[in-house]
């Protein structure tokens, strides 16, 4: 009994890795034909791709979700990076925005249109079914921006988009956030360095200052691991529930 068990438990995971990471995936590419539209720069370093295909509404993606991206030019086409959605997905295209931070994003921004994808996805639950409240507060750091971007414009409710970054120069999307901001009539702060390189301090009182009725806000959050989880520790100091802070982080 217990060798047919591990036999079941070893057919099931070969049965579960052929379908999500073969055969899927195969049969998302084939149908939806994923090709590189055009390429533009949004800051120094930062790079918007936007993905053409067909009938991309029937992938179910939602904003704040990523794929893994596979783009088949040379030196890319062996790695699979995921990479988020930046801005809602249409029913024939879909942007990412990747920031150079090594020699796979770097090269993302020297792609040609017409260079052919292979999209594995969606994945991620950072969207709007986890809202809770009527007011939301989204903190990005640096290009943790792109998923919030895009559920900057699709949250219902009460929309405040607090933006962490080094200079005003390392805003990226920023003329969107603040269209955005403006179209909905949302909120749009910024955290930025001093004069002097001096790095605010996003702390339970400034945050509460900045955000009144905080406690009663989702807080969804994006950036780098230690920016999330100190973000999420003053959060808490603030009266903001668990329940309530939704994050995604990564790594530099």
């Amino acid at each position: 009994g217990a060798t047919a068990a591990w036999y079941a438990l070893y057919l099931g995971v070969a049965a579960l890795v052929l379908w999500f990471r073969i055969l899927a995936p195969v049969r998302l590419n084939l149908r939806h034909r994923l090709r590189v539209e055009s390429v533009h720069q949004e800051a120094p370093g930062v790079w918007s791709i936007v993905v053409h295909g067909r009938e991309l509404d029937r992938l179910g993606a939602r904003p704040g979700q990523f794929f893994r991206w596979r783009f088949l030019a040379e030196g890319l086409r062996w790695t699979s990076t995921p990479y988020s959605l930046s801005a809602p997905p249409r029913r024939d295209r879909m942007r990412i925005t990747v920031k150079a931070l090594g020699d796979h994003s770097t090269a993302v921004a020297l792609l040609r249109p017409g260079t052919r994808v292979w999209a594995e996805g969606p994945y991620g639950s950072l969207t709007g079914d986890r809202q809770t409240s009527p007011k939301s507060l989204l903190v990005a750091a640096g290009v943790g921006i792109t998923p919030l971007r895009a559920l900057f414009e699709t949250l219902p409710g009460d929309v405040t988009l607090l933006y962490r970054a080094r200079t005003a120069e390392d805003l990226a999307l920023g003329g969107e956030l603040e269209a955005l901001a403006r179209w909905r009539g949302a909120k749009v702060l910024y955290a930025l360095n001093g004069p002097d390189g001096r790095r605010p301090n996003l702390t339970a009182p400034s945050l509460r200052s900045a955000v009144p009725d905080l406690a009663g806000h989702d807080v969804y959050i994006c950036g780098p691991h230690g920016f999330a989880r100190d973000l999420y520790e003053e959060l808490r100091a603030a009266g903001v529930p668990d329940s309530r802070i939704h994050h995604e982080s990564f790594e530099l």
